[in-house]
């Protein structure tokens, strides 16, 4: 009966350190865990760089996740049209790293509408590689109407961040 109660005890005894073991490697990874899982949106600075800024008032821009590299990261622009507002026609995009290109894209948006007094949201994923170098990053985005409009430029967003 001794023996039994001695394996109970012991069995407790190891319950309990791989409890406190497995709380302590929980709170080490937590302190020590990327970027990319924290749970709120990530406000990257940025500025209108657009000349046109008549059609499109910017809101805010948002990444689900601080970038980082080899992640991806939807990043959302909101604004509202205003004046005539606008139709969608295309984007172009292009990312670097002091100075030196990392990637461009770009393509035809469908064409919609938006009036006066519209909300609109942009959306893309920034899929950063984990080849290309950490450091600060300039992302520089210009919304078009298209090219048959008089006024071709609906917003140009400079947007600034650090991606490890």
């Amino acid at each position: 009966m001794n023996f039994i109660l001695f394996l109970l005890y012991l069995s407790k005894a190891m319950i309990l350190k791989t409890v406190v073991l497995f709380a302590v490697f929980a709170l080490c990874y937590s302190a020590f865990m990327p970027p990319r899982y924290a749970l709120n949106n990530y406000s990257p600075s940025y500025t209108n760089c657009g000349q046109n800024d008549t059609n499109f008032d910017i809101n805010g821009v948002t990444f689900d996740s601080p970038p980082s590299l080899g992640h991806n990261s939807t990043m959302t622009i909101t604004g509202k049209s205003i004046n005539n507002g606008f139709t969608t026609g295309s984007f172009s995009l292009s990312l670097k790293n002091s100075g030196q290109s990392v990637l461009t894209d770009g393509t035809s948006l469908n064409q919609t509408h938006y009036p006066a007094d519209s909300n609109y949201t942009f959306q893309y994923n920034l899929a950063l590689s984990s080849f290309i170098p950490s450091g600060n990053y300039q992302l520089l985005i210009q919304l078009n109407q298209p090219e048959t409009f008089p006024e071709n430029e609906i917003a140009c967003i400079n947007i600034t961040f650090s991606a490890f």
